[in-house]
């Protein structure tokens, strides 16, 4: 089993060699690892959807010219969670409100 993950590790970094160094795209393998294994476990228990990260606001933040730390993303996401529209769901739309709301 361990050489099937080093040979996945492996291949993501070939994949995405030019966009990052080998560090941050071990933590980013780990982070996906992680969260695949807790969607099946979700998933083995009848529960579906989409899976938002820290690192989706981040990122979004980022591509609009805001400069955000973890800390404040966890706020963002909290707001998120605790009052989005439920008949809508969490949006990219609903994700850049919050960024210009609190950035």
């Amino acid at each position: 089993m361990e050489s099937n993950i080093i040979e996945r590790f492996k291949q993501f970094i070939l994949d995405n060699e030019s966009e990052k160094n080998s560090l941050e795209l071990f933590y980013e393998f780990v982070r996906i690892d992680e969260i695949n294994k807790a969607k099946k476990v979700l998933n083995d228990a009848g529960y579906f959807g989409i899976t938002w990260t820290l690192n989706d606001i981040i990122g979004r933040a980022n591509s609009k010219g805001f400069e955000i730390n973890e800390e404040l993303a966890k706020k963002i996401a909290d707001k998120i969670e605790s009052s989005h529209d439920g008949e809508n769901g969490i949006t990219w739309f609903t994700i850049d409100s919050y960024i210009e709301t609190y950035c």
